[in-house]
């Protein structure tokens, strides 16, 4: 090997002693990848492979500047994707538009055949007189015995534009030409138009001073379309899914609270930003209860002291996406998103919370069971946000700890998970407990059934005791992350889990 290979894939301090540079570079390298590949663009090189070798070596500049999880200097995701899904609606528009013109195209072909069979026809019928109207290559057909212009075309005469709409047949029988006549610089609705007849030998009538609509709906006259009214713009279009019943829409939160209206069947969303409103921030201690501010993040939430019974809250808060996600994702906003997965539900099962919802009428307070409705669905009306969630201190008793099942093991959604408060008496036995599943069904569920199984027994004989006909009622979901079957029996064993990690949090405390 060459001593500038060597160089190439030493560690960076040599590779700078030997450069005689001051600045150590951060090094990449990719190092004897060998691989099959086909080289050569002749029919006789194809489908032969060689062998070839990679040595590819990168230095970068090292990063200056302090790092951080400042979101600004982060790729935004969202904002990425949002301009994906533009650029795949603009030419989804443009393939349905070409469609339209293609058809469009097709139609008028079919028109001007009919119409020239029609000339022909009547041609044949009189045994003389006129000729097809003009072709699609440009050429002009008028009638030998009429000075008029082409059919559906346009000509310029003593200061008037005269637009010839095709052969008519007046009531008496004969057949004249209709022409549209309007001053040059002006419009067919502008002042000074009318339309007249021109029969075949020549004489001329006028017949309205009101032209009305053209037989071409598209034709405004040359150089004279900034004069012709313009279409309306479409109505914006409600993004209502079918078969869903008026006045409930797709929720879009932002921090966890979204207003929107309804307007004669569209959809006209008024977004409020409330992310400057400190009173809806941050955790708040009462005589008989913890508040929650509806635009707590799951950052806060690690930084607050809290009860013991809070620990499944803040073990689901670390497996909530990212940490950027965590510093701005809140806590009501993880509810009223009304996810089967959402991480925040269970833990708050477990200490019944509530939630707090304002509106122009007032406040209401409903338990967080009531709350999610189904699959993104909540109680929350169209004239509501999410104020703050309420905890209980009588329910903030015990250890409580959460677990989550994944494909992978961190940024997952979840496709089972638990969470359990247990309150253990001197005698090592479990005097409460709440156990909420999440992920499995439609919404995050309590297991009365289990919690009235395990009362009075010790952690090892109220593992022994969790059977599959204390979770019966779950019916667990089906989707492209797991069978039913699967969520059933997953469920079971992190129950038992999730009790022993309670146990845990209780002999560390007591030690």
């Amino acid at each position: 090997m060459s001593n500038e290979i060597y160089l190439a894939f030493a560690h960076p301090k040599e590779r700078s002693e030997a450069s005689e540079t001051e600045t150590v570079y951060d090094r990449i390298s990719l190092r004897d990848h060998i691989v099959d590949v086909e080289i050569g663009a002749f029919q006789a090189e194809r489908g032969n492979k060689q062998r070839v070798c990679f040595n590819i070596v990168v230095e970068v500049k090292p990063f200056q500047y302090e790092i951080d999880d400042d979101v600004d200097r982060i790729l935004c995701m969202s904002q990425f994707l949002f301009d994906v899904q533009q650029k795949n609606r603009l030419k989804q528009q443009l393939s349905r538009a070409k469609q339209r013109l293609s058809k469009a195209n097709s139609k008028l072909d079919a028109d001007h055949k009919k119409n020239v069979q029609d000339w022909n026809a009547r041609r044949s019928a009189r045994g003389s007189g006129y000729k097809p109207p003009s072709s699609n290559d440009g050429s002009s057909n008028n009638a030998p015995d009429a000075d008029v212009p082409a059919v559906n075309s346009s000509r310029e005469v003593d200061g008037r534009v005269e637009y010839n709409r095709g052969l008519k047949t007046d009531p008496d029988g004969k057949e004249y030409y209709e022409i549209l006549t309007y001053p040059k610089g002006g419009s067919l609705y502008s002042g000074g138009a009318y339309v007249k007849k021109v029969y075949p030998d020549g004489t001329t009538e006028k017949d309205s001073d009101d032209p009305g609509m053209p037989s071409n709906p598209d034709f405004r006259g040359p150089g004279n379309n900034k004069n012709a009214p313009k279409p309306k713009e479409p109505k914006y279009k409600t993004n209502r899914k079918k078969n869903r019943p008026r006045g409930q829409f797709n929720d879009f939160t932002l921090n966890g609270n979204l207003l929107s209206e309804e307007k004669e069947g569209s959809v006209n969303f008024n977004i409020l930003d409330i992310s400057a409103l400190a009173d809806l921030r941050g955790i708040k201690e009462t005589q008989a209860e913890w508040i929650i501010g509806a635009l707590t993040t799951w950052a806060d939430l690690e930084k607050t002291p809290l009860p013991r019974s809070f620990n499944a809250l803040l073990q689901a808060g670390k497996e909530v996406g990212s940490i950027q996600i965590q510093n701005r994702g809140t806590i009501a906003g993880n509810l009223c998103n009304a996810s089967p997965a959402a991480d925040g539900v269970p833990p708050l099962l477990i200490l019944e919370a509530k939630l707090d919802l304002v509106s122009t009428h007032g406040t209401r307070t409903i338990p967080l069971s009531k709350f999610i409705k189904g699959n993104r669905k909540t109680n929350r009306r169209m004239d509501e946000i999410v104020k703050c969630i309420r905890v209980p201190k009588k329910k903030c008793i015990g250890n409580s700890a959460f677990s989550k099942l994944g494909a992978r093991e961190y940024m997952v959604i979840s496709i089972v998970m638990t969470a359990a408060r247990l309150e253990i008496c001197q005698q090592n036995r479990i005097r409460e407990s709440a156990i909420a599943i999440g992920a499995c069904s439609e919404t995050a569920q309590r297991m009365p059934s289990i919690e009235a199984a395990i009362k009075g027994k010790s952690i090892e004989e109220a593992l022994g005791a969790i059977s599959s006909e204390h979770i019966a009622s779950l019916d667990p979901l089906s989707d492209i992350r797991a069978p039913r079957e699967y969520r059933f029996y997953a469920a079971q064993q992190l129950i038992k889990r999730t009790l022993i990690n309670c146990q845990k949090i209780e002999d560390n405390y007591a030690n």
